[in-house]
């Protein structure tokens, strides 16, 4: 694996083992209202997310989030309120939930061999050209910051693969054959995940969900994701 271009990502140890264990207990508690993201693997989320529900029907990400915020608010109130705390601290500036997106949610994969073969779909998190900015202002695009908490990882490990070249501008321009060039086996970077560990970057770094390198039938793998960047003068996050 490539391992020239510089980190993007800043990680804040933000959970220990106990806090991380209490958490998972409660995604498991809620687990009646998962929704299955896949026809036959189980791949689920717990709340809306913009890049699965847009492209669903008109309304379809605004249903799932108007009924998902008040349980994830509710249920996960002292998590959310750390991580965006520890946004704050890292912006250096006040960070709000987006008023009309999903708050932050939560990846959800149990064990299946058919994930220790590929990965998730390289890209980039583009999301917020798909939400509504309506009364809040202009949108930076070049603010964007994602970020992933994992409370659960497969036994043999779990992380995300990078690239630092091509640059966003230049992805958006390349054909298909030329992306998959640009990301054959060895061009990428790993970055292993570390439970309670909270990794932040740029949603404009090249990157995807890491295969997972061995089945274990107990294995899973569960995070709290979202994303945010400038607007209006204040820091706005959703999923």
């Amino acid at each position: 694996m490539s391992s020239a271009a510089p980190s993007p990502f800043h990680h804040y140890d933000l959970l220990g083992g106990d806090e991380v264990r209490h958490w998972r207990e409660v995604v498991h508690h809620l687990r009646q209202v998962w929704i299955a993201r896949d026809p036959e693997l189980p791949f689920f989320t717990l709340g809306a997310a913009a890049y699965l529900d847009v492209s669903r029907g008109p309304g379809i990400y605004e249903q799932f989030w108007r009924l998902y915020n008040p349980l994830l608010l509710e249920a996960f109130a002292p998590l959310l309120q750390q991580v965006q705390a520890c946004l704050a601290q890292h912006l250096g500036t006040p960070v709000a939930w987006h008023p009309q997106a999903a708050v932050p949610g939560f990846h959800i994969f149990q064990a299946h061999p058919a994930f220790c073969g590929t990965g998730g779909k390289v890209h980039l998190d583009l999301q917020y050209q798909n939400l509504s900015w309506e009364g809040m202002g202009e949108p930076d695009g070049n603010s964007v910051l994602s970020f992933t908490l994992p409370l659960a990882l497969p036994t043999a490990g779990g992380g995300l693969k990078w690239w630092g070249d091509p640059s966003a501008q230049r992805w958006m321009t390349l054909s298909a054959v030329e992306k998959e060039r640009a990301t054959a086996p060895g061009t990428e970077s790993y970055l292993p995940y570390k439970t309670g560990r909270l990794v932040l970057h740029s949603g404009h770094v090249l990157h995807q969900i890491a295969p997972g390198r061995e089945f274990d039938p107990r294995d899973e793998r569960i995070t709290l994701q979202g994303h945010g960047l400038q607007v209006g003068g204040r820091f706005l996050c959703y999923w």
